[in-house]
């Protein structure tokens, strides 16, 4: 397992649930390269435990994810080596995801947006509270749906209701997004 984590806390029971949580509520758990990479890292170690049959994604604070972080993404937009950077740890954390032969759960508890809605959608199940909400509104600030939502919110609304959400970013309450099997 990875050793050294700052943006998330794991847990395992020796009933072999793994529980991942997002644990950096005072920044409503925003997804940087590092948070990237420490939970594709993450992932990519309990893909090869066998004693894990099943993981929990939940988080503290009360966002689920505020998405992405701003700063950053200005970043990559000005930097070849920054947006090289960026992209490489969206494509890790996509394909650890894609590559985790346990099923894994996310607990949303609050809003998940931008990427936060991403990582919740590449889930195989997604338990919300009913003041939970999901959101891609990467469009409000000029930007496609980036790190896997483009491919993510078409899997899990059907491709009508994903554009609609995407290209216009209103989001989805629990209840809503509950009622569209999502």
């Amino acid at each position: 397992m990875s050793t050294s984590l700052e943006t998330l806390s794991v847990a395992s029971g020796s009933d072999g649930v793994c529980e991942i949580s997002l644990a950096r509520p005072k920044l409503l758990n925003r997804f940087d390269n590092q948070a990237q990479f420490e939970l594709a890292g993450v992932l990519e170690d309990l893909a090869k435990d066998e004693g894990v049959r099943a993981v929990v994604l939940g988080s503290t604070g009360k966002a689920f994810s505020a998405g992405g972080d701003f700063d950053l993404m200005q970043a990559a937009h000005d930097d070849a080596d920054a947006r090289r950077e960026t992209v490489d740890a969206g494509l890790r954390l996509v394909r650890s995801f894609i590559d985790l032969p346990q099923p894994i759960i996310a607990a949303v508890q609050g809003p998940a947006i931008g990427l936060g809605a991403t990582v919740a959608l590449m889930c195989d199940v997604v338990v919300a509270a009913r003041n939970a909400k999901l959101a891609d509104t990467h469009v409000k600030v000029g930007l496609v749906a980036g790190d896997g939502g483009c491919l993510v919110w078409p899997q899990a609304a059907g491709m009508l209701r994903a554009r609609r959400h995407l290209l216009t970013g209103d989001a989805l309450d629990a209840a809503t997004a509950y009622q569209l099997g999502m």
